[in-house]
């Protein structure tokens, strides 16, 4: 932890925002409370409220820390209250009360008096069987560290006697407060070490040496030996949440048309298409049955397709009108709507993992050449579409977590490819993969319990394998490497 913290300090000097925040949050995700780190976030968050908040929590646990007090107020925020007293206010007396003040006292001495003749009427023999020590009486309260007052012992023939609990009870004020009773310090829990990569099931789609078309393959776990499930198909896959059927693309030849044409100068001219297709998955994922196509457009253009939450639609992107849209195909009576029309660039569309009428996707709506993370309200397609994210470069490939609180997408900011996280509603992006040497990532989906996002990747060579980032320190592992280039991946949940 300190060496993350030194690490974040440097990159906030340096001015690299991005990799400061990363890193402090690792350290504030085992130490909520260290201060270094709560006051250096302040400085690299891009918002006066994060800002605020960040300050807040400093004087939260440190309440005397006057540069986030100043540095609150400077923001324009309330800061947080000074630390209270460990023990009662003294009430305060006027100034003009001075007679009553000593009516009070008269009283208050009278009223112990009283007490202690009681105390000796009521016990017999305490005359005679013992003699006090007439300093003894004379003796001031004493104070624990703790500030409960304690009475003074009564010394008794040389024989220290406490007085009882009860007598002290009554002679104490009637506003009298205890002290809050003190916990015993519970020593903090370690961080679970995250799960193990290989326990994961998944099916990807993946490009051969030398092939000219993807394959399925169901993997058990990332250590274990495939299973071909499926071949001749395009590089997009998913799966749908009860895990019943698979959706794919796959790039077919018109029917009628025996071979490609050939072209004016003898190259061969492909008049293929890419449709989408959906199949039942075997409970073991070992086949495909009743394989069935969704879409007969005619452009060769058809990508990313995405099951809604009750299985009814996949959305998906095709330029059929000549530049990228969404659409959705209904798996009941087969219909197709049109869900964005304009004249810009819209693909990549994810359902919501539970709201069937929430679609995220990818658009250069507001900032042509640049494409930024959209959501589109199903429920009323009157509505605009309500731009989630905008940040540098390009954002693309949007995946939800399993929980619907954050997205993972690739983002062009630093130039090359990475992948990113944001918040649900579009706040505290984070770049997850850094230090790859200028290498493309993409095609980024998350592990069912969110603690790893996979992502495919040329960082150690031309071909792309399939990585996991962990999502809570970034570090970055091979989930499968072999000599199959990496098309897309669905986790089974």
């Amino acid at each position: 932890m300190k060496k993350l913290l030194r690490q974040g300090v440097d990159a906030a000097r340096s001015g690299d925002k991005l990799t400061a925040r990363r890193l402090l949050q690792q350290v504030l995700l085992n130490d909520k409370h260290n201060v270094t780190a709560l006051m250096w976030m302040a400085s690299v968050v891009d918002t006066l409220e994060d800002r605020r908040a960040y300050l807040q929590r400093v004087l939260q646990v440190d309440p005397n820390n006057e540069r986030a007090r100043e540095a609150l107020r400077r923001l324009g925020g309330a800061p947080a209250p000074a630390a209270a007293p460990s023990r009662p206010a003294v009430q305060q007396v006027p100034s003009n009360g001075g007679s009553r003040t000593g009516l009070f006292v008269l009283a208050i001495v009278a009223l112990v008096a009283v007490v202690m003749i009681l105390l000796v009427i009521t016990t017999p023999g305490l005359l005679t069987s013992v003699a006090v020590q007439p300093s003894a009486t004379s003796l001031p309260p004493t104070e624990t560290a703790s500030g409960v007052q304690v009475m003074p012992t009564l010394t008794v023939n040389a024989v220290s006697v406490p007085i009882e609990e009860r007598t002290l009870a009554r002679t104490l004020p009637p506003t009298f407060t205890p002290p809050p009773t003190l916990e015993p310090t519970v020593a903090p829990t370690e961080t679970p070490p995250p799960p193990s990569v290989n326990q994961y099931a998944f099916v990807s789609s993946d490009l051969g040496v030398g092939a000219a078309e993807f394959t399925l393959r169901y993997f058990a776990s990332a250590d274990g030996q495939p299973i071909l499930i499926g071949d001749g198909i395009g590089s997009d896959v998913a799966i749908s949440a009860d895990q019943s059927q698979i959706a794919f693309i796959r790039v077919i030849t018109p029917e009628g048309e025996a071979t490609p044409e050939a072209g004016a100068e003898g190259e061969s001219v492909s008049s293929t298409q890419s449709q989408l297709f959906v199949a039942d998955l075997a409970p073991d994922f070992s086949t495909l049955t009743n394989i069935r196509q969704l879409t007969t457009v005619v452009t060769a253009q058809l990508l990313w397709p995405s099951f809604s939450a009750d299985g009814q639609w996949i959305a998906f992107a095709s330029g059929e009108d000549g530049d990228m849209d969404i659409y959705r195909v209904s798996l009941f009576h087969g219909g197709i709507d049109k869900l964005t029309a304009n004249a810009t660039f819209d693909s990549y569309p994810a359902y919501h993992p539970t709201d069937p009428n929430v679609l995220l996707y990818a658009s250069d709506l507001q900032s042509p050449g640049f494409t930024d993370l959209y959501v589109l309200n199903l429920n009323d397609l009157s509505e605009p579409p309500v731009r989630l994210y905008d940040g540098a470069g390009s954002a693309y490939q949007p995946s939800w977590s399993a929980d619907g609180s954050q997205i993972a997408f690739i983002s062009t900011a630093n130039a090359d490819p990475d992948v990113f996280v944001v918040n649900a509603d579009g706040s505290r992006a984070r770049q997850m993969t850094i230090d790859d040497g200028a290498s493309e990532d993409r095609a980024p989906v998350w592990t069912p319990d969110n603690a790893y996002i996979a992502f495919a990747s040329n960082r150690e060579g031309d071909t792309f394998q399939w990585y996991v980032v962990n999502s809570a320190s970034s570090e970055v592992t091979p989930l499968v490497s072999d000599e199959n280039s990496a098309g897309r991946l669905a986790f089974v949940p």
